[in-house]
């Protein structure tokens, strides 16, 4: 049974895919400083992880879009999922499409009483602004003026991914989950990631939309490199994010420490499969660094043949 969302959770999940793309590597500058952290950007989105017990775990980093391509993977990472006690992901998907968490999410999104648009951009700012809203949104441009700058932003993502997919490998993942009946759980809370996108300097709004052909090449570039597990050349796509990469950088980092103090216990007792995005992967300050400076041993998983996890239509 596939899992399908209706509109209003995929622009929350969208939004915070947004999350994932502008912060996508967000420690790629660190990265490259030295050859000791060269391995945390092996060519390999699966890594296995040891406790000093010698229990077992895996971290497979995914990617928060549904396209054809990113789907077609090693199946060495289905058998070890298949097998795992546990299914870690970043949401706990199921209360993600829950109309009581997305309605409630819904009104943190939107703009505190008294504050409009006007209030974060410049008069010409904003006629560029209200220019891209139309062109992107049509008829619900007016209405997507109620919404915070990193709300809107996540709107306008909505619509410009690619979508060749029925799914996400995040939802099919959790899915997979599910049916070999795997306990599965959720890292972190919506609205703390949401709060990510409240915390969004409008400027950041503004970027988007004057880079708004870079960011399609960036994503297309994203997708591809994702799709042959070239970790090193996801953590450099930072490069283009220029005036915001010290903001996102901060964010990306403060989140990989709080999921990983969360994951410790699922660590020690082995047999967890964590799936995270891959952005949050690589450099000194990524989530392999992370686990492997709190004693673990870290080291990526080679091997299995390459398949299409799901079939799709001809």
């Amino acid at each position: 049974m596939m899992i399908r969302f209706d509109r209003k959770t995929k622009f929350v999940l969208t939004s915070l895919i947004l999350v994932q793309c502008l912060i996508a590597c967000g420690s790629s500058t660190q990265a490259s400083k030295g050859n000791s952290e060269q391995r945390w950007t092996d060519n390999s989105l699966l890594w296995e992880v040891t406790s000093a017990s010698g229990a077992v775990s895996y971290v497979f980093g995914t990617i928060h879009v549904a396209d054809i391509t990113v789907f077609q993977q090693r199946d060495t990472v289905l058998k070890l999922l298949d097998k795992s006690k546990a299914f870690y992901a970043e949401l706990h998907l199921d209360s993600a499409r829950g109309m009581g968490d997305l309605t409630t999410m819904a009104s943190k999104m939107m703009l505190p009483e008294g504050k409009t648009l006007a209030s974060y951009f410049k008069p010409d700012e904003l006629l560029r602004l209200r220019k891209a809203l139309k062109e992107r949104l049509g008829a619900m441009a007016p209405i997507a003026e109620n919404l915070k700058p990193g709300a809107l932003l996540g709107l306008l993502m909505l619509d410009s991914l690619p979508t060749t997919a029925p799914m996400s490998v995040d939802e099919f993942l959790w899915k997979r989950a599910k049916n070999h009946r795997i306990a599965c759980y959720g890292i972190e809370r919506i609205d703390e990631q949401l709060a990510v996108l409240d915390s969004m300097p409008p400027h950041v709004l503004l970027e988007a939309l004057e880079n708004d052909a870079s960011s399609d090449a960036m994503m297309s570039e994203l997708i591809h490199a994702y799709a042959t597990e070239d970790v090193g050349h996801i953590v450099g796509l930072v490069d283009s994010l220029s005036g915001v990469e010290s903001y996102m950088l901060k964010i990306n980092d403060e989140r990989n420490v709080r999921m990983i103090n969360r994951l410790h216990s699922a660590l020690e007792s082995g047999g967890a499969f964590i799936a995270v995005g891959a952005a949050h992967l690589g450099g000194s300050q990524g989530i392999l660094a992370e686990i492997a400076k709190q004693g673990y041993t870290v080291r990526p998983v080679k091997g299995g043949s390459r398949v299409d996890w799901i079939a799709f239509p001809k």
